[in-house]
């Protein structure tokens, strides 16, 4: 009997192993099938069942980890570009679905590492291979690319002038195997003559063109207003005549400041807009004191103005009783932001209201209702900020990095949307404000997002707001499987280095984590070489994680939008302020 245990004990032993090898088998055909589907075919449908299907992505990771890694990567970044092609879109939209573009498809991009770029024209044919859209809607993609036939009809070459490396001929072969990037360098150096039938590149070079359009509305549209109103007399007319645009704007705001000028009614928005333009004259400019002083006043009076409304609470009891650490800073039109521990509010922001309300710098420090007007005027740039330093605090308490990324900055104006419909319903002065600069870049924003944030759900916002203000962004989901990428490919390369090898990338390896953390995603990527693998690793299994930011930004949002619809008070019909262009 004793001598049959020990054999039925080896039987069992080998069934175990049989079915063991069996059951890996079975994953590894499973995994080489995802491959072929993700990583050579990118296919979205397999992409997403493959993020899905976590169990499976365990039982992978023990078969081939590296491999794994990679497709959760690459299906990462082709779940992602298919969410965001599926959005509605308008033939006006190909600027900046080129901006959001122009992030996933360079040539170190998981998109390029799966066949759907680095030339732009393989998306297209990814589009018409899995997505159906109309024809109408391929055209915008084809638009958004700058295919050539698109941009130069049937021309077969164009010159463009390349600065001190002189004039540079492209051709349609060399075009279609540039990146989308590369393209757009060029389309920047095409130069406006000044004829009617160059101006269709302008539209293709989106600074370019808002800077003209922008002259065209100052100098057409407002000068025949002006003309037809009689305002000015013949002699402050020809006063403008062959000024630089930016003498132009200053001389118009003389003649309207002051009540020099009684403008016509119909004039006040214009007016309003002129001072906006214009740079501030001496009276108007804070000196660094003034600019100090004033930072300490918004500390206070920012918190007074905010407290009572639904997001201002949450910024409250954030800040536990504490000064928010604001600094009126110069910041190139930042309208404001959270950056090296302190929350900037741009001073040229506040100038520009102080132009348009005929406040000097003075009286800042001597009339209590201009410091007041100014902290209603700037108070949804400092939720906006201050929400950015929630999320920041909320990641580095927790070690995990997180950069830059579209959701950020969506979340941060669900804060400000929340903020300012309480606002509006509640605050006439408020609304005054915001009535009175609507013609502005920051008031037609502050109410661009209030608009869109009381009628839209949180996905829609999300896309929406990202798609107006931060194309120039990679979406949370994009950056993550690009950083992923990047992280695993060094840990491999490190992990194929001998014992020597490895222990002198880690010697050179000296950048520290909090300097890593602070990097925009493309940053980070760049420096995966100078960063240790104990870093490495643990921005790795973050990424891969199911907590990762891209959740944190979705359950916030969720909670921000179960706020605004539990607010009592709501706008009525004649409270709304107008958006502007509608």
């Amino acid at each position: 009997m004793r001598s049959i245990i020990p054999l039925l004990f080896s039987l069992s032993l080998s069934a175990n192993l049989f079915a063991q090898d069996s059951s890996n088998d079975s994953v590894k055909q499973k995994l080489d099938q995802y491959a072929i589907a993700i990583a050579t075919e990118a296919n979205p449908q397999k992409a997403l069942e493959f993020l899905r299907d976590t169990p499976f992505q365990q039982d992978a990771m023990d078969i081939d980890e590296n491999l794994t890694i990679k497709l959760v990567a690459y299906s990462q970044a082709i779940v992602d570009l298919d969410e965001y092609v599926s959005r509605n879109f308008k033939p006006e939209d190909h600027n900046s679905i080129n901006s959001e573009l122009t992030i996933r498809m360079d040539y170190d991009k998981p998109l390029c590492q799966v066949g759907i770029c680095p030339q732009p024209e393989n998306m297209v044919k990814w589009l018409k291979k899995y997505k159906g859209f109309s024809s109408d809607k391929i055209a915008i993609f084809e638009k958004a690319i700058r295919k050539w036939e698109v941009l130069f009809g049937t021309a077969t070459q164009k010159t463009v002038n390349w600065g001190q490396a002189g004039t540079q001929i492209v051709t349609k072969d060399s075009w279609d195997s540039l990146t989308l990037k590369k393209r757009n360098e060029i389309i920047a150096k095409i130069p406006f003559s000044g004829r009617r039938e160059d101006r269709q590149y302008l539209e293709y070079n989106p600074s370019l063109t808002d800077s003209i359009n922008e002259r065209d509305m100052v100098f057409n549209t407002a000068l025949q207003l002006i003309n037809s109103s009689g305002v000015l007399t013949q002699s402050q007319l020809n006063s403008l005549s062959g000024k630089p645009f930016d003498e132009q704007l200053s001389l118009l705001g003389q003649y309207f400041d002051g009540s020099q000028v009684a403008a016509h009614p119909e004039l006040k928005p214009l007016v309003d807009k002129i001072h906006s333009y214009r740079h501030s004259s001496s009276a108007e400019i804070m000196s660094s004191e003034q600019r100090r002083m004033l930072s300490e006043m918004l500390k206070i009076s920012l918190m007074s103005e905010v407290k009572g409304t639904k997001a201002g609470n949450r910024i409250n009891k954030f800040y536990n009783g504490s000064h928010p650490p604001i600094s009126v800073e110069y910041c190139d039109d930042c309208y404001s932001k959270y950056e090296g521990g302190k929350i900037v509010i741009d001073a040229g922001l506040i100038e520009q209201y102080m132009r348009v309300k005929g406040y000097k710098a003075s009286d800042l420090f001597k009339d209590k209702v201009a410091v007041d007007d100014i902290t209603k005027f700037v108070s949804p740039a400092f939720i906006t900020a201050a929400s950015y330093q929630m999320t920041d605090k909320y990641f580095s308490s927790r070690g995990i990095y997180n950069p830059p990324v579209q959701e950020r900055g969506a979340l941060a104006y669900s804060m400000q949307g929340l903020y300012t419909t309480e606002k509006f319903s509640k605050d006439v002065k408020f609304k005054g404000i915001f009535e009175q600069m609507s013609s502005t870049n920051y008031g037609s924003r502050v109410i661009t997002v209030q608009s869109s944030f009381s009628s839209q759900g949180s996905k829609h916002f999300t896309d929406n707001i990202s798609q107006l203000y931060f194309s120039d962004l990679p979406s949370a989901e994009s950056a993550r499987s690009q950083i992923l990428l990047a992280v695993n490919e060094e840990i491999a390369r490190r992990q194929a280095l001998d014992e020597k090898g490895k222990a002198e990338a880690e010697r050179l390896a000296t950048l520290p984590a909090d300097e890593a953390y602070s990097m925009t995603s493309e940053e980070f990527i760049g420096s995966v070489s100078e960063m240790g693998i104990e870093l490495l690793t643990k921005v790795r299994s973050d990424m891969i994680s199911v907590s990762n930011p891209d959740a944190y930004y979705r359950n916030s949002m969720r909670n921000l939008r179960s706020d605004a619809s539990s607010l009592k008070s709501k706008p009525v019909a004649e409270n709304k302020v107008p958006v502007p262009g509608a």
